[in-house]
């Protein structure tokens, strides 16, 4: 596996995510996941970026629809041909809640294991976008099958709302769990470094954020989340 360079300078500073890799990303509507993707990947020219999904979302890239009525292994024949026509880029696969409605989530989850298996020596990057708590089971399962885990959270404080990300799996090890604040400005992803928010690196890159302290997930029921469709 090689390095995955999204283009953007400072992400790629705090990321370690690799070629041959199935990423997941969570986030609470459902949308804020592709808006980050969107501006994030949008840095690299050279770089395909396919956006796999059932209807029509706002995105620079190229959409491939997908039939979500169709069994597994229809959906399973056309990712891979997806796969064979496009050999390098990054993938987004944004239909996971309607899968899940009608699927067993086992069977999804052992035809990602098999995908993982498929593309772990390819020029290949996959994102699985997930409305986080949600599909609370199968969220933790998806997370341990995949290699990368990003987390985008909208805030609000005193000034208004406030986007931050996190990367749970895939940084370097002096970013793990951080939250970055974050925003998007005419189509670039913006990220806090100190009291600026920058796309270049800093040339100094000492971390100006501290670690949270892990805290245990409180127990709970299958949380209804109106925005995941």
């Amino acid at each position: 596996m090689r390095s995955f360079k999204t283009g953007h300078e400072l992400f790629d500073v705090i990321s370690n995510l690799k070629t041959g890799s199935l990423i997941t990303v969570l986030d609470e509507s459902y949308s804020e996941s592709l808006d980050f993707l969107n501006a994030l990947l949008s840095n690299h020219k050279n770089l395909p970026v396919y956006v796999l999904t059932p209807h029509e979302v706002e995105t620079p890239f190229e959409i491939i629809k997908i039939d979500v009525t169709k069994s597994l292994n229809d959906i399973n024949l056309t990712v891979a041909s997806v796969r064979e026509k496009i050999k390098k880029g990054v993938i987004i696969h944004r239909y996971l809640p309607y899968i899940l409605l009608k699927e067993n989530e086992n069977a999804f989850l052992r035809m990602l294991n098999y995908w993982s298996s498929k593309i772990a020596d390819t020029e290949l990057v996959e994102f699985f976008l997930l409305p986080q708590g949600t599909f609370m089971p199968f969220e933790k399962k998806l997370q341990a099958v995949t290699d990368g885990v990003i987390v985008i959270k909208v805030g609000k404080d005193e000034e208004g709302y406030q986007p931050t990300f996190s990367i749970l799996r895939g940084s370097k090890p002096t970013y793990h769990f951080v939250e970055f604040p974050c925003f998007i400005n005419k189509g670039q992803l913006l990220i806090k470094w100190g009291d600026r928010y920058r796309f270049r690196a800093p040339e100094k890159l000492d971390i100006p954020f501290e670690k949270p302290e892990k805290k245990k997930p409180a127990r709970g029921e299958l949380v209804a989340n109106p925005y995941c469709i």
